[in-house]
């Protein structure tokens, strides 16, 4: 067991180790959105959406929406696991992480079924509640923490969708902002910002 605690510990800290990599790759994802949000709104600042443009537009957007999807769950955990392995003089970076997951994930949700929200809410609740209690207890993955896993994921899905009906105006909302083209281009610029400064050594 505390051999496999000790690889589990070196893996996750190789994992975190270069935050500027997942800035880079966001960059790149919001970038990609942007092309598509642009078009499909006939400009930056347009609201009106263009029916017209020559992509499919439903595999474009499926597409996205898997990527948005995977990726905000995966930057969210990354941003996690960098906090709990107690990444002190980068909790900046990795805070900022957390938060451009979850925007991320919030995306694509006016363009996915209540299911798959659920189901994102429920991964990011998990992570979050994990986090805390890793933090406390310094767990180890093991079929006991699994099992916690599997319950704590169960407790959460129960409580969304019981007031998922209050949430998804203002997740819709949220939604909305962060797809907006001149949101997604300053976000873009930022991530590009932040991996270069990590790259460079500043410590964020």
């Amino acid at each position: 067991m505390l051999i496999q605690g000790e690889i589990i510990d070196k893996s996750l800290d190789l994992l975190v180790d270069f935050p500027a990599i997942y800035y880079f790759i966001l960059c790149g994802i919001w970038v990609v959105d942007l092309i598509y949000e642009a078009r499909r709104r006939k400009g930056i600042i347009g609201k009106v959406y263009n029916d017209d443009w020559d992509f499919d537009v439903t595999t474009v957007l499926k597409v996205l929406t898997t990527v948005f999807c995977i990726s905000g769950i995966f930057i969210t955990f990354i941003g996690v696991v960098g906090l709990i392995t107690n990444q002190i003089t980068r909790t900046t970076s990795y805070t900022i992480l957390l938060i451009i997951g979850i925007l991320t994930c919030a995306k694509p949700l006016n363009d996915i079924p209540l299911a798959s929200i659920l189901g994102i809410l429920a991964a990011i609740g998990v992570g979050l509640v994990m986090m805390t209690v890793s933090s406390i207890f310094n767990l180890y993955i093991s079929i006991t923490t699994l099992i916690i896993l599997i319950v704590i994921l169960i407790i959460i899905f129960i409580v969304v969708a019981i007031i998922a009906k209050f949430w998804l105006l203002p997740l819709e909302i949220l939604s909305k902002i962060v797809s907006w083209p001149i949101v997604g281009m300053i976000g873009a610029l930022f991530m590009l910002i932040m991996g270069i400064l990590l790259s460079a050594g500043v410590i964020i």
